[in-house]
């Protein structure tokens, strides 16, 4: 039998309350992203497709008292216009975290392929005005 969305969300929910249960959770960051992707290109027909396209649904966990996060930062975000690449940016800072044993290796691997134009969301405010020019976003696909 198929999952229904309703199903989908309850096994979603037990398995993200089963990891945020466990003690070794507490440094975890889970990032929930739902891309539906262009389906029909940038101008599709069906109403809900050209919601869900241009409004990817995003979620983060992160923990509040984690080292690599300002809260405030964060928290001021989340109603600014943010990209996938700005949610790249941050998981490589979370990742280069892990490398601090050799800095100069680490500022490198994490310097290389991020746009200087993203964003971590976890440290740096994203201008209240942000428009889609400066963001990348195609203006066929602007929310």
């Amino acid at each position: 039998m198929p999952l229904s969305s309703e199903n989908y969300d309850t096994t979603v929910f037990r398995f993200l309350s089963n990891i945020m249960a466990r003690n070794d959770s507490r440094d975890t960051f889970i990032i929930l992203r739902s891309d539906h992707g262009l389906q029909g290109g940038p101008h599709p027909i069906d109403y809900a497709t050209q919601i869900e396209h241009m409004h990817p649904f995003t979620a983060v966990i992160a923990p509040a008292k984690h080292p690599s996060l300002s809260i405030d930062t964060f928290a001021l975000n989340q109603n600014r216009l943010a990209t996938g690449f700005d949610i790249y940016h941050s998981m490589r800072y979370l990742m280069s975290a892990s490398l601090n044993e050799d800095k100069d290796k680490s500022k490198l691997l994490f310097d290389y392929g991020i746009p200087r134009w993203s964003y971590n969301l976890l440290r740096q405010s994203i201008p209240l005005y942000r428009d889609c020019n400066k963001a990348k976003i195609p203006m066929q696909f602007c929310p």
